[in-house]
């Protein structure tokens, strides 16, 4: 199965106008290492959680509903929130400054709390550990975290 980030309003199916998310993922995270390591001059931690947020930023994404709802199948709104299974990724691998990043990246940071809430809701955790091991595959630059 391709899984895709976005579709384009004039193709309502999977085409050439759609971006792949191993893709999008890919392009999201380089641009945000090459912003980020223009503050510093050497390989820094800034630039290695840029890119990790880049790369968990629309973990949830693999969900076979957000895939669902991109080819215009009617699935339950909350059953297409993205952001909660990356920022809970984020947290199982100790990068808190990410967790805050990914889980913002869509209306802003959170404080701690709603953070927390997020990781452990049914789109934090749950999706994190049901699409894992599919993200793994669909992008091997996350297997390297």
């Amino acid at each position: 199965m391709e899984f895709f980030a976005h579709t384009h309003d004039s193709q309502p199916q999977p085409g050439d106008r759609w971006q792949l998310l191993s893709a999008h993922l890919r392009q999201v995270a380089l641009l945000a290492k090459q912003n980020a390591s223009r503050i510093s001059t050497t390989e820094s931690d800034l630039a290695q959680s840029a890119w990790l947020a880049g790369l968990l930023h629309d973990l949830g994404k693999y969900r076979p509903e957000f895939q669902q709802m991109l080819r215009g199948i009617p699935v339950q709104k909350e059953k297409t929130f993205h952001k909660q299974a990356g920022a809970a990724k984020a947290s199982e691998l100790r990068n808190v400054p990410v967790a805050f990043v990914v889980a913002g990246h869509h209306g802003g940071l959170p404080n701690k709390a709603d953070l927390e809430m997020a990781i452990v809701s049914a789109n934090g955790w749950p999706v994190a550990t049901q699409v894992w091991s599919q993200a793994c595959q669909d992008v091997s630059e996350r297997s390297e975290e």
